[in-house]
């Protein structure tokens, strides 16, 4: 027998049988059978007013029991207030069998349904198809939107955009990650953002070539070293420096750096004397750039364009009217000199030729000079003109 409704009878015949409330009875082969009449359970689309309780089967009892019509969501008054929706519009429900209105309803074009989850920080059941700002390690970051910001936000450098600049400027933290692109026909300086506070961040800088970049360009810090320098470090055409922070300093991850080389020849005599006269250089040559940054043509003498190491290496032809006087020549700047000569004594003329290696700052001019004792005394533009031969061999950052 089914799990159904039982019903003992022990009927008194004549006795009759009568069905009610949805019992049916039928009389077959002289015995009588008593059903469920389904068609007296008409079906309803709402709970009727003043309903309690439901009829529901037990299957663990066997039994049926009464369910209070509160506990399906009915038996309460109708919701009185609007429901809040995504998008769209709501209305106050008439129902009391669903949720109530303190529950928010997705909207999809003004109806139902979450058409893509929102970039809002929220977890939702799956994950918008457009999201570009949430990295997913498993694709590589192949999911972003943009790659190139992603790695420059992990505290990469994104070369994928360069950053131009043509005057002088002041970076924030917007520089951070980028690769930036100096040129210009003027000197300027750049100035870094603090390394303090920002460890782990990079920022990459591009000097571009002599036809577009003709001077000398700084970078200076704020706070802390960039590499080995306080303050500032000078660059120059083709020349390149990535910088991180370590949180106190800019350290030099890596560098480009090309060296100041050249020349500067005299094409006209020096008068000199018994007092050392610097030797008037006129004719720059051999900087492979043609832009000639080490020399001064305000004093005629070799300038540091940045502090460094150089060498020079100097040369003069002396003449004198006097055969009994002495020709000596220098190399020499500020309070620095050299007392290296290959030539000292009692000459009418005379070559003099010296080499040495000078740690010079910034702007120092470095120049020849020489002295006789004769008359009439010059340093010669003949013959083999005074030269004064320059190479940066430690740049300074």
């Amino acid at each position: 027998m089914s799990d159904a409704i039982k019903l003992k009878v022990l009927p008194q015949f004549p006795a009759r049988l009568i069905g009610r409330a949805g019992i049916d009875v039928a009389k077959t082969n002289g015995d009588y059978y008593l059903d469920l009449d389904y068609n007296d359970f008409p079906i309803i689309t709402s709970v009727p007013a003043g309903a309690t309780y439901a009829l529901v089967f037990d299957p663990a009892t066997g039994r049926y029991a009464q369910l209070p019509i509160s506990l399906l969501g009915g038996g309460a008054a109708p919701a009185t207030a609007t429901p809040l929706v995504e998008s769209g519009a709501g209305a106050v429900g008439l129902s009391v069998k669903y949720a109530r209105e303190d529950h928010v309803h997705p909207a999809f074009g003004g109806g139902g349904g979450i058409s893509d989850a929102p970039n809002d920080g929220s977890s939702y059941g799956r994950k918008s198809a457009a999201w570009a700002k949430v990295l997913d390690p498993v694709n590589n970051l192949a999911d972003v939107q943009d790659t190139a910001a992603s790695y420059r936000n992990l505290g990469g450098l994104d070369a994928s955009t360069v950053i131009s600049l043509t005057a002088a400027s002041t970076l924030t933290a917007s520089a951070f990650g980028r690769l930036h692109f100096i040129t210009g026909t003027a000197a300027f300086t750049t100035s870094l953002p603090t390394p303090v506070g920002n460890a782990g961040k990079m920022i990459g800088f591009v000097v571009g070539k002599a036809a577009s970049a003709t001077k000398l360009f700084t970078l200076t810090t704020p706070a802390g070293l960039i590499g080995r320098v306080t303050g500032s470090i000078v660059m120059w055409a083709n020349e390149s420096v990535l910088l991180r922070s370590n949180g106190t300093d800019w350290e030099v991850l890596s560098a480009k750096q090309v060296p100041f080389v050249g020349s500067l020849r005299t094409v006209t005599d020096t008068a000199i004397s018994a007092a050392f006269t610097a030797c008037q250089l006129t004719s720059p040559s051999g900087d492979p750039t043609g832009l000639n940054l080490s020399y001064d043509a305000a004093s005629k003498t070799f300038k540091a364009p940045r502090t460094s190491q150089y060498q020079f290496n100097g040369y003069v032809y002396q003449t004198q009217v006097s055969g009994t006087a002495t020709n000596q020549m220098q190399i020499a700047g500020g309070s620095t000199e050299s007392g290296v000569y290959s030539w000292t004594g009692t000459v009418n003329t005379g070559t003099i030729y010296g080499s040495t290696v000078f740690n010079v700052p910034a702007g120092q001019q470095i120049y020849m000079s020489g002295r006789a004792d004769g008359t009439s005394a010059k340093i010669a533009a003949s013959l083999v003109p005074a030269y004064l031969d320059y190479l940066e061999i430690c740049p300074s950052w």
